[in-house]
């Protein structure tokens, strides 16, 4: 069997994730990776298990090799210009999450990946997360009713400041792009519907020396009136009562469920006082990672996104998580980050006017 060839650009914390779960797939191998520091780039292509992978200090070498599909695991506001640079030389692309820092670079990746007939899939893995999947799947059965109320806090200790502390600044695209991509990506997906208006408040309170937000309250509201709210905060103890620095909840006319993604469980309870609680079990592959830290456990959420991804381009099938998707998660951030600025509820449709969506 032709395995499915993967370049990475970037030797940074998410290169070892992505290495660890292709490590485990039969069907993909990792054969080159490009970074700019010698000793970081070498450790990465240590981490490859199943064979030797060339090195690169300049990604356009890479993107010369015989790849099927390119990683791009740089910092945020790399994303648009080295996702053109692969996809113009033939390449698919994964581009980690955000999927850029603003609306004209998602549309330029865009339209390059459709101009091209190349497969443009962004890092979103929580949509293909058997957790996640198992709640949307309780949502469509009807389980809860329609779902009319969602929220999402996440109570936890400060960034991983990244090379250069890049992560405090403003090259993020502000805290909740950095952030927050993956829960409204999740909303997004649950509610099934257009996002219409968002207002947001946050500020710096203990991270006073960041160049962006350390806490935030965002509400959002849908074509369907259903409404969604997220709580973020960055200077809290990791710790919680439940096990889970992160409660999410979906409230629809029949009953409410509630997830512990930490602790992978989910609990419903119907009108009439009663409730199930449904523990999704570790992935069968979990022990091949070795020892992970807390701060790694996500690692196993990227494995069912290579599965998807490796069929994909085996078979010519669109990604999980094309751009389109990607961008939409990428518009409520920076919304929310207007919001917050400004002090204005805003209207989706002129916060884009102008703009492709």
């Amino acid at each position: 069997m032709e395995r499915v060839k993967y370049g990475i650009i970037g030797t940074g914390y998410s290169c070892k994730a992505h290495i660890a779960n292709l490590n485990l797939i039969d069907e993909a191998e990792v054969v080159a990776i490009s970074g700019r520091n010698k000793e970081n780039l070498a450790k990465a292509a240590g981490w490859v298990k199943r064979n030797k992978p060339k090195t690169f200090s300049d990604y356009h070498q890479l993107l010369k090799e015989n790849l099927d599909v390119v990683i791009i695991a740089t910092p945020n506001y790399t994303h648009k210009q080295i996702t053109i640079d692969a996809l113009e030389m033939g390449k698919n692309v994964l581009c980690e999450k955000p999927m850029a820092t603003t609306i004209e670079d998602c549309d330029a990746m865009i339209s390059t990946a459709e101009k091209l007939g190349k497969l443009l899939q962004i890092g979103l893995e929580l949509r293909s997360c058997d957790y996640f999947c198992k709640i949307k799947e309780i949502v469509e059965r009807g389980d809860i009713g329609k779902p009319h109320y969602l929220w999402w806090k996440e109570f936890r200790g400060p960034f991983q400041p990244g090379r250069g502390e890049w992560r405090f600044t403003n090259l993020t695209g502000g805290t909740l792009l950095e952030k927050n991509v993956h829960h409204f990506d999740i909303f997004n997906w649950i509610i099934n519907s257009k996002a219409t208006r968002i207002s947001a408040f946050g500020g710096k309170n203990v991270y006073k020396e960041y160049e962006v937000i350390d806490n935030a309250m965002v509400i959002i509201e849908y074509e369907n009136k259903t409404r969604a709210n997220l709580n973020l905060c960055l200077f809290s103890p990791w710790r919680s009562k439940s096990g889970s620095h992160q409660e999410l909840g979906i409230i629809g006319e029949k009953g409410k469920l509630e997830g512990y993604p930490d602790i992978n469980q989910i609990c419903i309870f119907d009108q009439k006082g009663s409730d199930t609680t449904c523990e999704i079990g570790q992935p069968p592959h979990l022990s091949a990672y070795g020892e992970l830290s807390d701060y790694d456990k996500w690692f196993p959420l990227l494995y069912n996104e290579h599965l998807a991804l490796v069929a994909s381009i085996k078979e010519g099938k669109k990604p999980i998580v094309g751009g389109r998707i990607g961008k939409e998660a990428v518009v409520l951030a920076l919304a929310a980050e207007e919001a917050i600025r400004t002090h204005q509820v805003i209207s989706l449709k002129s916060f884009t006017k102008g703009r492709r969506v």
